[in-house]
């Protein structure tokens, strides 16, 4: 098979979870375990640092690659789904896997995948450590897919967890309360390892103090150890507890949305750059190089007159902090592209949108996609002024025949619909 016919085998003969939902889905280690003994553990071989959660994973998980970029450790980087390219799923200080890895990978491999029947994810995740061992990756830095207790990605041993904040999101599969969902993202803690917990949330601490004491594990609370000494124009000063030293970051590409996660981020690549015995006078001025690991879809603006801001929220608090932001801001007319899959909380998420935006809904390409019909529908229960589209093209070709430079545009509820969005955007300009 070329590269083309690879990568219709994974999406065809495999189950994809981002496309079809629960029923592709393989919660377990079992197949994961008996694929990575095929390919002879390359797992073992390699030093990890493991980040899940519920919001920010992927943006912590760029963030921390790119300090370990800027202190010249060589990063690997495992991140799902993705939004262009299949290759964005495994990078190496920011280049993307090469197609001709991904092609021989499948190819060598073709009768135990078969024999093992995994998921798109497991083959997908196997394929990461693997090219991250060949490469011989100084740190792999791995986000969990979904949950954390039953993720494929749970066979690796790191020396750091890293779990950002926990909200609600995939009710049905990880629990309806913030405690079982918390105990599912403590799955990810090991024996002997360091725990960092993004923000600590009373509820639920204890859920990750007694796993973290009951696996001789050392916890830490990031929001507790970074103290946030000044925050203006994007330029924030912060210490450590370890060593009261004042530095500084410069985070003009993110939200403050996406600021909640700095704590974590600055810990967790504390505790990697002492392992790795590195000494650097501005160590942590590598965030601002996060667009070189390759990270898209987080409030990344595309243009400034209009206003166009992409986000991938997808869940009620991501929701929140987005519109929090967006009320910020001083737009004569606000329009909010929108849509998602299914399994969402659409009848809670619209509770919290405001009245005095134009929304446009969309349905993505996918087999799991909301119907726009059925969206629009709680739309109008909730006197929420919109107009429907079968596409995220058709929105789009919408949108860019009527808007003013003094509007504001947002595009969001799904990587799906980002994605779709960014690449009509690119056909037209």
């Amino acid at each position: 098979m070329d590269y083309n016919e690879t990568i219709k085998f994974l999406y065809n003969q495999l189950p994809v979870y981002q496309n079809s939902g629960n029923k592709a889905l393989n919660l377990g280690l079992d197949k994961i375990q008996k694929l990575l003994i095929k390919l002879n553990n390359p797992e073992k071989f390699l030093k990890i640092v493991h980040i899940g959660g519920t919001n920010g994973k992927g943006s912590s998980a760029h963030s921390i690659a790119a300090i370990c970029q800027y202190n010249n450790l060589k990063t690997g980087l495992y991140t799902s789904p993705h939004l262009f390219d299949f290759r964005e799923r495994i990078r190496v200080n920011g280049k993307k896997v090469e197609k001709s890895f991904i092609t021989e990978f499948i190819n060598k491999k073709l009768e135990k995948i078969k024999k093992i029947s995994p998921s798109f994810f497991e083959i997908t995740f196997a394929m990461s450590l693997s090219y991250f061992k060949k490469k011989k990756v100084d740190l792999a830095i791995i986000e969990v897919g979904l949950g954390g207790r039953l993720d494929s990605t749970n066979v690796v041993n790191p020396l750091i967890s890293l779990i950002t904040n926990i909200g609600f999101d995939h009710k049905e599969i990880l629990g309806s309360t913030l405690n079982k969902i918390a105990n599912e993202k403590a799955g990810i803690i090991k024996e002997n390892s360091i725990v960092i917990i993004g923000k600590r949330q009373k509820e639920i601490e204890n859920v990750f103090i007694n796993k973290s004491k009951k696996l001789n594990s050392k916890i830490y609370f990031a929001d507790e150890q970074v103290q946030i000494v000044n925050k203006k124009n994007k330029e924030i000063n912060f210490s450590l507890t370890f060593n009261k030293k004042l530095d500084s970051i410069n985070s003009t590409i993110l939200s403050n949305y996406y600021l909640e996660n700095i704590p974590g981020v600055i810990l967790t690549s504390y505790f990697i750059l002492k392992s790795f015995k590195i000494k650097n006078k501005e160590p942590f001025k590598g965030i601002e190089y996060i667009k070189e690991t390759g990270l898209r879809g987080r409030w990344e603006i595309l243009s400034e007159k209009p206003k166009v801001i992409c986000d991938i929220c997808h869940n009620i608090d991501a929701f929140n902090e987005i519109i929090a932001e967006l009320n910020k801001m001083n737009f004569k007319k606000v329009y909010f592209i929108v849509g998602g899959v299914n399994s969402k909380d659409w009848k809670n998420i619209i509770k919290i949108l405001p009245k005095n935006y134009y929304y446009l809904l969309c349905q993505p390409n996918i087999e799991r996609k909301m119907n726009v019909g059925l969206l629009s529908k709680i739309f109008r229960y909730h006197n929420l002024n919109h107009k429907n589209f079968k596409s995220t093209s058709l929105a789009f070709n919408y949108i860019n025949s009527i808007a003013k430079k003094d509007d504001l545009i947002f595009v969001g509820g799904s990587l799906f619909v980002v994605s779709e969005f960014f690449q009509e955007w690119e056909r037209k300009n």
